[in-house]
C-alpha cells in the first residue's frame, strides 16, 4: 500500500539528523534536513490526491469552486465570518493557482512543521522516528480527511513551544491564527488555561489532584454541551446545524472499542507516568492534556463530533508513546527483552491501525487515489 512505502521511506530519511534553522515569515523554525525532505515527501501524497480520498475531500472541492464568485477580501470574510482564514486561504489557492490541490499543500506543509517543532519540544527524550510512527498510525489518515481542522491543529503544535516558555502573547497569537481555520481551535485558548492551572505549585500531590478536578470539570462541561446547545439554538442564539453536529452520537465505533484502543497507553501512563514526570517536568502538561482528550473522545461515542474537540489534545499521544516506550526499553535487561519490546511496540500500532481501517474506514482515505500522478496509485 502506498501509505506503507511512503512511511517506510520517511523512517529511513529520518534517521538521519544534520540540523538547519529556516525562516518563514519571521518564525525561526528549527528543521532537520531529513524532515525537510519528509514535509516534501507527504506534501506530494496529501497534495495531489483525488476528490475520492476522504469524506469531507469533494466539499472542500466544491467549496474552492464556489469561491471564485466571491468579489472582494471583504465578500469572503463576511461569507466566512466564522473562520475566514479558510475563506481566503481558498480563494489564494483559486484566483492565484487555479487548483484546490494548492490547499492541500498548505495544510500538509503546516501540519508537518508543527509536527516536527513539537516533537523538537521533546527530542532529547524520545525519538523523532518513533514519534513520526505513532503521528502516522494515529493521525496521517485522518488529517487527509478533515484538512481544515489539522490546518489549526498544525499551528496549535508550532504553538506549544511558546506555551511550555510562558510565552502567552504568541501563544496566543497563535490560538487565534488557528481559529481562523477551524473553530474547535478554541480548544488551544483552554490549553493555557489547564497550562497554568497546573503548575499553581510545585507540589506533585497537589498536582495530581488538580489533574482530577480537571477531568472532571471539563467533561461535565462537555456534558452539558447537548442540552445547552439546544437551548440556544431555540432562542436563535446559534445556527440550527449545530444540533446536528452535536446531538447525534458517534456511530463507527462503541465506547468498548474506543477504550480498548486507549487502553494501551493508559496502561503505561499507569505504570510510567510519575518517572515521566520525574524526567521531563513538560510531561505534567503533556499527560494531563492525553486524558482530557481520552475522556473527550469516550464521550465522543455518544455525543457525536464533540471528538473533534479532543485531537488538539490526544495529539500528545505522539510524544507519550516513544517515551513510555523507551521507558519501557531501558527497564530490560538482555538483548532478547530488548527485541521482543521493539516488536511489541511495532505490533500494538500496526493492530491500532488495522483497527482504524476495518471499524473507523479511515473517513474512506483508503484505498489511496490521485488525480495528477498515476504512479502513486499503488495497490499491493
Amino acid at each position: 500500500m502506498i501509505y506503507f512505502l511512503f512511511f517506510s521511506l520517511a523512517f529511513i530519511i529520518l534517521s538521519t539528523s544534520k540540523s538547519v534553522n529556516i525562516k518563514i515569515l519571521n518564525l525561526k523554525i528549527k528543521l532537520r534536513i531529513s524532515e525537510i525532505t519528509v514535509i516534501g515527501l507527504f506534501t506530494l501524497l496529501t497534495a495531489s490526491r483525488a476528490m475520492t480520498v476522504g469524506t469531507d475531500t469533494v466539499n472542500y472541492y466544491y467549496s474552492a469552486k464556489k469561491i471564485i464568485s466571491y468579489l472582494s477580501i471583504s465578500s469572503i470574510i463576511h461569507g466566512y465570518y466564522i473562520e475566514p482564514g479558510y475563506g481566503l486561504l481558498e480563494f489564494i489557492s483559486m484566483k492565484w493557482f487555479g487548483d484546490y490541490h494548492f490547499i492541500f499543500v498548505i495544510e500538509s506543509i503546516v501540519l508537518l512543521v508543527g509536527l516536527f517543532s513539537f516533537i523538537h519540544n521533546f527530542e532529547d527524550k524520545i525519538s523523532v522516528p518513533l514519534s513520526f510512527l505513532v503521528f502516522f498510525v494515529f493521525y496521517y489518515n485522518t488529517s487527509l480527511n478533515i484538512s481544515r481542522q489539522f490546518i489549526a491543529v498544525g499551528i496549535g503544535l508550532y504553538a506549544t513551544k511558546y506555551l511550555l516558555n510562558d510565552m502567552y502573547i504568541k501563544y496566543m497569537i497563535c490560538c487565534l491564527v488557528a481559529c481562523l481555520f477551524h473553530s474547535t481551535g478554541i480548544m488551544l485558548f483552554v490549553g493555557l488555561i489547564v497550562y497554568r492551572y497546573l503548575f499553581i505549585s510545585d507540589d506533585r500531590r497537589s498536582f495530581y489532584r488538580r489533574v482530577i478536578i480537571l477531568v472532571i470539570f471539563i467533561v461535565g462541561m462537555i456534558i452539558a454541551v447537548r442540552p445547552l446547545t439546544k437551548l440556544l439554538a431555540n432562542m436563535g442564539l446559534i445556527p440550527v446545524k449545530y444540533i446536528d453536529f452535536l446531538q447525534k452520537s458517534e456511530v463507527s465505533s462503541s465506547v468498548s472499542m474506543t477504550f480498548l484502543a486507549n487502553l494501551p497507553l493508559l496502561l503505561l501512563l499507569l505504570f510510567y507516568g510519575r518517572k515521566l514526570i520525574d524526567n521531563d517536568e513538560k510531561n505534567k502538561l503533556a499527560i494531563t492534556m492525553y486524558l482530557l482528550g481520552f475522556f473527550i473522545t469516550m464521550i465522543n461515542t455518544l455525543y457525536g463530533n464533540v471528538g473533534r474537540l479532543a485531537i488538539f489534545w490526544t495529539i500528545w499521544q505522539v510524544v507519550l508513546y516513544p517515551e513510555c516506550y523507551l521507558s519501557v526499553l531501558n527497564n530490560q535487561k538482555n538483548v532478547v527483552s530488548k527485541v521482543l519490546t521493539k516488536i511489541v511496540f511495532v505490533i500494538l500500532l500496526l493492530l491500532y491501525w488495522y483497527y482504524c481501517i476495518i471499524v473507523r474506514n479511515f473517513g474512506n482515505t483508503i484505498p489511496y487515489e490521485s488525480d495528477l500522478f498515476n504512479w502513486l496509485n499503488l495497490s499491493i
